[in-house]
This record gives structure tokens, C-alpha cells and sequence, in this order.
């Protein structure tokens, strides 16, 4: 075939040589042992930990576990046990209570809190950890980068018998005790650094930070040849590498929060986001000064018929009156009644003469006044079969349909403020114009969908479409804002009320009402709130206390364990 017809045919080149590349790399690494399934062991090597003097013995009993994550904790506990990281016993001085992390593929890993055991009594040697900028001069000069992930790198390490009950645990199924190096020692990773510089000394073009490694060479060539040197020395050791997690002869790899390819290295624009935002969540301060994220609007579902759904409030005092609204959410037809007395009895009366018209609702919604939540209320709303939805405190915006009414009431009634009459006339007056010609449905009126006839105004010439218009409004009255979702046993910051108290207080949630409102247990009392009324409490006490006792290179360590096994 001639260049001419290659030309025809477009034939992408860099495809084809790069299928070849792949074809002759995946020979190249089959023939390594250390891309086997199984957990390695390093040969010869048992680490033996040292206590200060004096050193007494520390028993905690194991902790509660979510119900959600206990299957997955004791399938983990199972797996480790069969691959003999974990055995079983019955007795032990020493027992940490452990702390489950989910991982990003749903499974769970077993982590023992030894910051309450056996860390403080820990003799830690002193082995500096390498910096970065140190590792990426050794790559200078490299065009390709191979990325090489230890698989369950610390695991691969065995503890010396004389250790393994320092590193005991208690779980939900009983007490076991490491046979190989745990994550959460305080001298892991300075003992695995060291190890690893021990296993690569005097290779070429690879460098290594804990249990992540990058290999390179100045040209293809070389790289392969110190990619063959660095798989022959870890199969030696008895090392394990997680295939899924490498990648080979790369231009460009992100290492240590950079970017690394042949013309240098940038900062990793992504992680320095991440890294601000878990800044600003581990502030206690900024936690409890900040305001909630605010949830999307969750409109209320547009009743089918009238008298679906009514939402009542009191407007008030004002022009030295009180005010009953109670407003259809499908007819959108209103009523105000003037009221001399806010009490439970009043109310209740009003609501018997405006029922007494309009017939009895299915549901009715109000706020948290008093009359609403009296004994008395509720037993009028049970008799007459209402079923009764209330708003969380303070938050009124859930029965933003009575609050705006509230709202074109009161504009309508100080727009009439000059005009002669008595209260009832300047409510009539005023009423007779708040017939909302804006959220009308279909060219009928409140009054035609809730009567059936229509009533003439001088407003009959504007007749827009209820429905679409409703539709449109809770579209544009959406916020751009993240869905939140709160679940049983959530740590929250509640928004709290009270006088001479913190502004917001720690509490638990222990019921879901619905899409946004929640019941939380604080102290010893059970309050009623709105999602925009609560704060995840993002940091656990354990995360905070285990950010105050580490290092910097220790969390940095943590965080590269959690993405590399």
C-alpha cells in the first residue's frame, strides 16, 4: 500500500505504535512475581517495637459501630484473619478500640486508635522522612515515569512475637492482635521509610516516599532497564505491587500533590483545593460561626384539587390589629379574618366560620405559634379528620406560601392606610385587590378554581396560566445550591434559640420527617429542625484529636495510605 493510499486512509500512527507499547509492556511485567494477588512478606525483616520505661498496660473496651458499616467491619476483620495479618485471642493487657474508614470503593479499612494505648508509651525512632523536592531532583532528567503502589504496603511487614500485644485490638467480635505492622503506629512510617531505603539502595533513576515509588530513565531504554532492576529487588525482598494502582511509562503522573512530567513539576491545582476546603472543615471556629449551606428548595407538591392543602399564619400587630390569612395552595383563594384575640379558643373559632364556607381541608400547615401547637388545636384539627404539618422553628420559609401572602396583605393594607373606613372596610378594600392575577391557572382565577364560577373585578382582563406560572416561579426561586442529606446518628451543629447561649450547639440526629426536616437530640431534649438549621459537624472528635497528635509528614502519609491500598 503507498503513502498516497495511508494518507487516504488517516491512519493515526501514535495509536498504533502506542497498542504495540502496551502489548510489549504487559509481556515485560508478567514476568514478575510481585504483581501476584497475594500479600507479600518482607523477607528476614520482624519489627520489633520499644517502650519507654516504666510503660503500663492499656485495655479499652471496643467501641460502638454504625449498624451500616458492622457486616463490613467483621467481613474486613475476616479477610485479614485469613490472610493472617489478624489472629484471634482470648486475653490481652493491651487492647486499642478501633476506627473504621470507609474507602472510596465502598469497603471498609480497620484502623486501631493506639493514640489511647500504646503510641504515648512508644520509644520512635528517629528516621527523617524524605521532602519532595529532594525526590524530584533525583528524577531530573527523566522523560517517562513509572508509578509503582505497595500493595498494603505496612501489612507486608512482620511484627516481632514479643510486640504483637501492643497492638492488639478489640472489636465487636472480640480481641485480636496484629502479626504484621498496623497503620496507626507512631513509628509505622518512619520504619517502613527506612526499610524501603534499605530494600532500593544503590538503584538508579527511582525514588520512594513511604510505600509510593516512581521510576524513570532519561530515554526508554534506560527506563526499562531500572524499571527491571527495581521489580527484581522487591520480588527478592517478598514485596507485593498493586497492578490497579500503577501505571507505566507515562509522560505525565501526579506524585506527592504534583505534577511531574519531562519539563518539571506543578503543583496539583485539584489537591490544593482539596486541601483548603479540609482546612476550613477542621476550623472549630469556622464551623460554628458559618451558616449552613442552604439546601435546594423542595417545593411543596401542587395540590390535585382545593382544599388539598390550606397554610395558615397571624399577621401582626398591625394598623393596632391582629390577623388571621389562611390561603388554598391550589386555588390560591384567601381569607383574612380580623382578630381581637390571638388565643387558642379565638382561632379555632375563626377557622369553624371559614370551614364553615369552605369546607374542611385534608391538610393544614402552619408555623409553631402557640395557639398551633396547644392541646386544643390539635384536638379540633383530630375531630374534623386535618391532618396537621408544622414548620420547623424558625424557619418560616416552609410555609413560604402563608408567609408571602402575609407579605401582599400588608403592602396592600398600607397602601390603603390614608383612605377613610374602618379595619374591616380596609381589609375588604385591600382584599378585593390581593385576588393574585399573577399565579392564575389555565385563564381561571382563585375564585373560579375554588368556587367554580367566577367573580367579577376589575382585574378580569388578566388571566396568565396558574400552573405554568407556579412551575416557573420554583424554578426561578431555586438557589444554586448543593443538595445536602442528612442520615440516623449524623453529628450535627443545631442552630440554637435560646437566649444567652452558643449560636450553635453539637447535636445527633435520630429521626428523618422528611426531605428537610429532622428531629435531634440535644442534651436531653429532641428539637424540630430545618436542614438549613444544621451543620454537619464534618470533623469527629477522633479525626480532631488524631490531627493535634500528628505530624505533618504523618498526615500526609495517612492521606497517601488511604489512596494507595
Amino acid at each position: 500500500m503507498g503513502r498516497e493510499w495511508l494518507s487516504v486512509l488517516r491512519v493515526d500512527w501514535k495509536k498504533v505504535f502506542q497498542v504495540n507499547q502496551v502489548t510489549k509492556l504487559t509481556d515485560f511485567i508478567s514476568n514478575y512475581d510481585v504483581f501476584k494477588d497475594d500479600l507479600g512478606c518482607v523477607k528476614g525483616v520482624k519489627v520489633k517495637l520499644e517502650l519507654v520505661e516504666g510503660a503500663e498496660p492499656k485495655f479499652f473496651k471496643a467501641r460502638p459501630i454504625p449498624f451500616a458499616l458492622k457486616s463490613k467491619v467483621g467481613e474486613e476483620l475476616e479477610r485479614m484473619v485469613q490472610l493472617g495479618v489478624l489472629e484471634k485471642v482470648d486475653y490481652s493487657n493491651w487492647a486499642a478500640p478501633i476506627v473504621p474508614v470507609r474507602k472510596p470503593d465502598s469497603s471498609v479499612r480497620v484502623c486501631g486508635d493506639y493514640k489511647v494505648t500504646v503510641n504515648p508509651c512508644l520509644k520512635i525512632k528517629e528516621y527523617p522522612l524524605p521532602k519532595a523536592n529532594e525526590l524530584f531532583t533525583k528524577l531530573n532528567g527523566g522523560e517517562k515515569f513509572t508509578k509503582l503502589d505497595l500493595t498494603h504496603a505496612y501489612q507486608q511487614v512482620q511484627i516481632d512475637e514479643s510486640s504483637r500485644d501492643y497492638v492488639c485490638i478489640n472489636t465487636h467480635l472480640g480481641l485480636f492482635r496484629y502479626t504484621r505492622l498496623p497503620f496507626g503506629i507512631a513509628s509505622a512510617t518512619t520504619i517502613f521509610q527506612e526499610l524501603m531505603q534499605k530494600i532500593l539502595s544503590g538503584l538508579k533513576g527511582v525514588v520512594c516516599y513511604v510505600d509510593d515509588l516512581i521510576v524513570t530513565g532519561c530515554n526508554d531504554k534506560e527506563h526499562m532497564e531500572n524499571l527491571h532492576a527495581v521489580l527484581t529487588r522487591l520480588s527478592e525482598w517478598g514485596l507485593r505491587v498493586k497492578k490497579s494502582k500503577c501505571t507505566f511509562m507515562q509522560d505525565t503522573v501526579e506524585y506527592l500533590g504534583f505534577v511531574l512530567n519531562a519539563e518539571g513539576i506543578d503543583p496539583h491545582s485539584q489537591r490544593i483545593d482539596q486541601d483548603i476546603e479540609e482546612m476550613v472543615r477542621s476550623c472549630n471556629v469556622c464551623s460554628q460561626l458559618a451558616d449552613p449551606i442552604k439546601a435546594p428548595v423542595n417545593p411543596w407538591i401542587y395540590p390535585s384539587c382545593p382544599g388539598e392543602r390550606v397554610h395558615i399564619d397571624f399577621a401582626g400587630p398591625f394598623l393596632g390589629k391582629m390577623y388571621l390569612l389562611i390561603i388554598d395552595a391550589h386555588s390560591k383563594w384567601a381569607d383574612v379574618v380580623v382578630m381581637e384575640s390571638t388565643t387558642t379558643e379565638c382561632t379555632i373559632s375563626a377557622l369553624r366560620k371559614i370551614f364553615a364556607s369552605w369546607g374542611l381541608p385534608e391538610q393544614l400547615v402552619s408555623d409553631n405559634g402557640p395557639q398551633f401547637i396547644s392541646h386544643e388545636f390539635e384536638t379540633f384539627l383530630k375531630e374534623n379528620a386535618i391532618k396537621h404539618v408544622r414548620s420547623p422553628p424558625r424557619h418560616p420559609a416552609t410555609n413560604g406560601e402563608a408567609e408571602r401572602f402575609v407579605k401582599t396583605f400588608k403592602m396592600a393594607m398600607k397602601a390603603s392606610k390614608g383612605a377613610a373606613g374602618s379595619i374591616q372596610t380596609k381589609v375588604a378594600g385591600s382584599y378585593s385587590h390581593i385576588g393574585p392575577p399573577h399565579i392564575l391557572s389555565q385563564g381561571k382565577r382563585p375564585q373560579k378554581r375554588f368556587m367554580g364560577r367566577e367573580i367579577r373585578t376589575r382585574l378580569d382582563h388578566l388571566r396568565p396560566n396558574l400552573a405554568k406560572a407556579v412551575r416557573k416561579r420554583q424554578r426561578g426561586d431555586e438557589p444554586k445550591a448543593l443538595p445536602r442529606q442528612l442520615n440516623l446518628g449524623d453529628s450535627v451543629r443545631v442552630r440554637d434559640y435560646r437566649l444567652n447561649t452558643e449560636r450553635w450547639v453539637e447535636g445527633e440526629v435520630v429521626e428523618v420527617l422528611g426531605p428537610l426536616t429532622y428531629k435531634v437530640q440535644v442534651e436531653n431534649n429532641i428539637w424540630k429542625r430545618h436542614i438549613n438549621q444544621l451543620k454537619g459537624n464534618s470533623v469527629s472528635k477522633a479525626a480532631q484529636d488524631f490531627c493535634s497528635e500528628s505530624s505533618p509528614e504523618q498526615l500526609a502519609r495517612f492521606q497517601s495510605d488511604e489512596h494507595g491500598t
